[in-house]
């Protein structure tokens, strides 16, 4: 019976690993993905704005051109981030409310 439980632990430890490994490569596969997306929107903007400047991807070197699509990369990720920094703040003042609204009800019965 010992020997039972030992195994059916060592089962259970086993399942758990792999999934918290799974879920871990799903998390960065999926990281991995929007990274290249959020890249891939930094050299259209950069291709629109020299575009709209006269200008060709060619008249940079690849320096350059790195610090180009860094730089609007990372405008792009503080503008992410802004935004799902409002959303959680408006969730949460909501959630806020809520719960003192509820709490106003309840002083009031």
């Amino acid at each position: 019976m010992h020997q039972v439980r030992d195994f059916l632990d060592s089962c259970k430890q086993t399942i758990q690993k792999n999934s918290s490994e799974v879920f871990q490569k799903t998390k960065q596969a999926l990281f991995k993905e929007e990274s290249q997306k959020i890249r891939e929107q930094a050299v259209k903007i950069v291709e629109k704005r020299l575009k709209k400047e006269g200008m060709q991807l060619s008249d940079f070197n690849e320096e350059e051109l790195k610090i180009m699509f860094e730089a609007e990369e990372k405008r792009l990720l503080e503008q992410i981030h802004a935004k799902e920094l409002k959303e959680k703040q408006e969730k949460t003042t909501k959630h806020f409310k809520e719960v003192w609204e509820k709490g106003d009800n309840e002083q009031e019965k």
